[in-house]
């Protein structure tokens, strides 16, 4: 008897402790740090949903902000036993090394505790499995995604009445253009040399990735990744990334620029940074993939009384794939390794990020992380639909980081698609009658109309197909495997030439280095990895 007691009083004190600890935990204020390489504001309490999130859940997040490779930056985190409460990982490959060292909590028992969660990214769970082993230790933001990112080329917009207000869409065609503009236009109005095409090459994706990304501007590729594969959609399997023509093309579209001297030479040590601000002086004329850097830019510029000046985002192609004839592809992603996000080992109180993650998930998280407030950006109309308010219409990105919309939570789930219970985009712009009224200024608005289009995405609706990535973005190499270390030789040896290949000094040195390259490729055992992507790929399927 005594012994029983004495157990059933271990038993007791024990309850008692766990008590104190989960009361302790539900009054506790739980700052969560989260590392980003993008960071709008300090504190989650900085904006509105923020607040409401602290207020009903009792969680503000602290952004840790980091310049500079962000994988590489995961990378090291790992290597030296720094995990954060919630982890950020770029691409599956990332996910298999956190989830290979055991940092990662499994998800998959918590299901039942996230009904909204289960429900919302059903389409999506198997293929998060991927990585880790058939179980669920991640999630992926900005998927399901039924709205087109065109990332192709922003172009100063005065420059555009050089070619009597034509969109040119073909790599010929913006040639011309940035000659003739360099011609016409050689210094700012304060009197600064202006650059033809500027580049972030010196970002981690920069050489590795958008220097040959020309090839889904046509109709048969899909970006999945800046790895060692591409994947052919029209044909349902995965190719070698520097092995297709269009990888040559874009190379040689980059050294004809350089050639003309319309490349800017500081590209290869240039980041966003230094891009965006060539941007707000107008002294970039054009500015290759990362068109989303001309917000701040374009607001800076019409503050300066420059509106000519502002960027316009045009559509571009290959010369070889309009020839063709080829659609520009657009993809839908279901799966979006590159925002992959889990909660570590080291998480204090897991069921608290849990609990939220199954609120974020539901058509009321959905609705608020994304439209806001109802009566200030959005009222209800007798029909149920959502309407956005003037302010919503008519507000600066700062407006929307101040209420705390428009993706600024990255590491909740966010739906970018027309799953709301009432059939709309959760994030009221994305549809097409308002979209244009909040992601364009004035100056945009009326280039676009000049251009002849009565929206800014016109010529992608007319000259797009859509295709839905599928399960070619989830598939992953072991990262311990033979393969993975072939592929980053093949990352490596395409990086390596891409440089020397932009900035031969003739058309005849150029095909040289391009032979030079291909030798050095072939020692490598490349059509070995892209055996192994497809046979994961059928596998997956």
């Amino acid at each position: 008897m005594r012994k029983f007691l004495s157990v059933f009083l271990a038993i007791l004190v024990i309850a008692a402790s766990l008590a104190g600890f989960s009361a302790l935990a539900e009054e506790e204020l739980y700052e969560i740090e989260v590392m980003t390489d993008s960071a709008d504001w300090d504190l989650s309490t900085d904006t509105k949903v923020g607040q409401y999130i602290a207020d009903e859940f009792g969680i503000v997040f602290k952004n840790i902000y980091y310049a500079g490779d962000i994988r590489e930056k995961q990378s090291m985190n790992l290597a030296a036993g720094e995990i954060g409460e919630i982890v950020y990982m770029q691409r599956n490959d990332m996910v298999s090394a956190y989830y290979n060292a055991g940092v990662l909590l499994c998800l998959e028992d918590c299901l039942a505790q996230m009904p909204n969660f289960t429900e919302r990214f059903e389409a999506q769970l198997e293929r998060w499995r991927q990585p880790t082993g058939g179980k669920l230790y991640k999630w992926e933001t900005n998927t399901p995604n039924t709205i087109y990112e065109s990332c192709e080329v922003a172009i100063r917009s005065d420059i555009l009445e050089l070619c009597d207000w034509k969109m040119p869409t073909t790599v010929s065609e913006l040639i011309d253009l940035l000659k003739k503009a360099k011609e016409a236009y050689p210094t700012t109005v304060d009197g600064m040399m202006t650059v033809g095409m500027t580049v972030p090459f010196a970002e981690s994706y920069g050489l590795q990735g958008i220097a040959c990304i020309g090839y889904e501007k046509g109709g048969k590729y899909l970006s999945i990744g800046n790895e060692g594969v591409v994947f052919n959609w029209v044909e349902d399997r995965f190719e070698d990334y520097f092995l297709i023509p269009e990888t040559k093309e874009s190379l040689k579209m980059f050294h004809t620029m350089y050639q003309e001297g319309i490349l800017d030479v500081e590209s290869f040590t240039d980041f966003c940074d230094q891009t965006q601000g060539k941007m707000a002086t107008g002294q970039a004329l054009a500015v290759w993939y990362t068109t989303w850097l001309a917000t701040v830019p374009n607001q800076e510029l019409h503050a300066a009384g420059l509106d000519d000046y502002q960027y316009v985002s045009c559509f571009i192609q290959l010369d070889s794939q309009a020839e063709a004839g080829e659609p520009r592809s657009f993809k839908i992603e279901t799966a979006r390794p590159f925002d992959s996000w889990a909660i570590s080992t080291s998480c204090r109180y897991p069921e608290r990020v849990i609990e939220l993650l199954d609120w974020a998930s539901s058509d009321e998280g959905q609705v608020l992380l994304q439209c806001g407030f109802e009566g200030e950006t959005y009222t209800v109309d007798a029909d149920g639909k959502r309407v956005p308010t003037e302010a919503l219409l008519n507000s600066t990105r700062e407006d929307r980081i101040a209420w705390g919309i428009d993706g600024l939570f990255e590491f909740l789930p966010r739906d970018v698609s027309q799953n709301s219970s009432d059939g709309q985009y959760f994030y009221l712009p994305n549809e097409p009658i308002y979209k244009d009224q909040v992601t364009c200024t004035e100056r945009q608005r009326e280039v676009y109309n000049k251009m002849g289009f009565d929206y800014s995405t016109q010529w992608g609706d007319e000259h797009g197909v859509f295709v839905d990535t599928g399960s070619s973005g989830s598939v992953v190499l072991d990262a311990t495997s033979e393969f993975s270390k072939i592929q980053q030789q093949m990352v490596d040896c395409r990086v390596k030439w891409s440089a020397q290949l932009i900035m031969a000094e003739s058309d005849e040195e150029f095909e040289s280095v391009w032979a030079e390259a291909m030798a050095e490729y072939d020692l490598l055992d490349h059509q070995s990895v892209v055996d192994e992507y497809n046979r994961l790929y059928q596998e997956i399927k």
